[in-house]
Order: C-alpha cells, then structure tokens, then sequence
C-alpha cells in the first residue's frame, strides 16, 4: 500500500478504535503514577503514545487535544538537604497532578519525558556516592521518613551535598539509603 492509498472503516469500526486509544491511554496513565519514572522502563510507554496520537490525528483530528505548556519545575540549585528534596518532592507531585489533568495525548507523552528528567536529574546530584550497580532497586520511602532523616542529618551538621560528601558514613541510613537507591536507579535504567 502506498501513501495514497487510504482504509476506509465503518462507524462500528471507528468507535471500537477510539475506545481502544481511550484504554490504552488510560494503561498507560496508570502505569506512569505507579512505577519509578525511569526512561528504559517508560521508553515504550512514549514510543506507544506517540503512535496513539498519530492514529488520532488520521482518524480522529477533531479530537485532539492540543499540548498545554508544561509547567515549570522548581530547579536543584539549592545548597540545604531539605531545600533539595523538598523541590524534588514538589517537582514529582507537579508533574504527577498535570498528568492526572491532562486530556492531550502529546502532553503525556513530554510529562512521561519530563518525569524520567526529573527523576535522573535529581539523582545525578548524588552521583558521588559509591554504589554497586548489581544491587536490586528497593522501593521508594515514606517522604515523611526522609524528611525525619534530613532532620536528623542537620542535627549532626549535615546541611548541604558538600556536608554528605564530607559525611558520608554519619548520615542516618534512611537518607544514604535513598540517594543511593536514586543513583542507581539513574544508572542501572
């Protein structure tokens, strides 16, 4: 078939391939809020959206939704711990809110981007750190707990990411645990 040949579908047709982009769409929403957004995981994901909004603009240009701006992020050039992870934690939940709002398949596929961004930007700040990439991902903590570990890090006079470079063996686990957990993340997907 070349490209001026066109397929012509029947209303039943139509309708079954709109509610096939609607579910997967939504598969794909769900997917995005539960899993680390790490870019060898989501990488499908982005490569599928983009064929959704292709089919959807074939067949469907009325119905796309076009891309809003996609907000800003609060950016890691702060010097204290909890001005870090504070920006980080605001930064995951703005982006996870705009992809609960959108309705522009495009705009999920750059939030599904930005997201990877954010989470490897944010982890590259460790990359002093020594880890073994052979180790398994463990599951991302309570923030509440690393805000208790940021607390108990300032306590020791640990501030600042020169502060852990310099301290690294007195930072409570918790937050160790979650740099390292971050970086290798970034590294291993």
């Amino acid at each position: 078939m070349n490209e001026d040949e066109f397929i012509e579908f029947t209303a039943e047709e139509l309708e079954a391939i709109r509610e096939g982009i609607i579910e997967e769409v939504f598969e794909i929403r769900q997917f995005a809020i539960q899993k680390v957004p790490v870019l060898k995981m989501f990488q499908k994901r982005i490569e599928r959206l983009e064929e959704l909004l292709e089919m959807q603009r074939d067949l469907f240009p009325g119905e796309v939704v076009p891309c809003s701006v996609l907000p800003v992020l609060v950016p890691y050039d702060h010097l204290s711990l909890a001005d870090l992870f504070n920006a980080y934690y605001i930064n995951k939940n703005t982006l996870k809110q705009r992809l609960f709002a959108t309705f522009s398949i495009e705009e999920l596929s750059l939030l599904l981007k930005e997201m990877c961004e954010n989470e490897k930007t944010f982890a590259n700040l460790f990359d002093f750190l020594e880890i073994d990439e052979q180790l398994i991902v463990s599951k991302e903590p309570d923030p509440m707990d690393i805000h208790e570990a940021i607390k108990e890090a300032s306590d020791k006079k640990i501030h600042t990411l020169a502060d852990v470079k310099n301290n690294t063996n007195k930072l409570p686990f918790t937050l160790l645990k979650e740099m390292k957990r971050l970086l290798l993340l970034s590294k291993k997907y």
